[in-house]
């Protein structure tokens, strides 16, 4: 693939995320307005050499919850995207450039017609936190 394909694939990608965030700032009103924010959000410092292990715990997480697991490497800059689609959440995952070791988790309650279960979106943070502590010399740091 040539380097103004990656190059525009990136853009695009920064691009997307740019736009789905000022969507979210820009939402209006509402009861459920909140809910295209991120519910919870975790920090991960995993060790480049540990990304495989990773990916394994994020296809069982979402094998156990039969949700869909989208995974993209993105080769030009060795960075990655996770998604983890579920009837009712999503799940992100972002290595952050340059800083290859840092890794963002975001947790989103997607049914936009009902209030955000967060009884629910806790159980799955735990659920997740517990595969991903097996990974060696990870540390995780949970924001609510």
């Amino acid at each position: 693939m040539s380097a103004k394909w990656k190059k525009s694939g990136m853009i695009g990608l920064w691009l997307s995320i740019l736009l789905f965030t000022i969507g979210c700032f820009l939402s209006k009103g509402g009861p459920y307005s909140d809910s295209t924010m991120p519910t919870r959000m975790v920090d991960l410092k995993i060790d480049e050499t540990q990304r495989e292990f990773f990916f394994e715990q994020m296809q069982k997480f979402a094998d156990e919850h039969d949700s869909r697991l989208v995974l993209t490497e993105y080769k030009m800059n060795n960075s990655f995207s996770v998604e983890i689609w579920g009837d009712d959440t999503l799940i992100t995952a972002n290595d952050v450039p340059p800083d290859a070791t840092l890794v963002y988790v975001f947790f989103y309650w997607i049914n936009f017609g009902t209030p955000v279960d967060e009884d629910a979106i806790d159980d799955l943070l735990e659920e997740l936190v517990s595969l991903i502590i097996e990974i060696p010399n990870v540390t995780i740091t949970e924001e609510k």
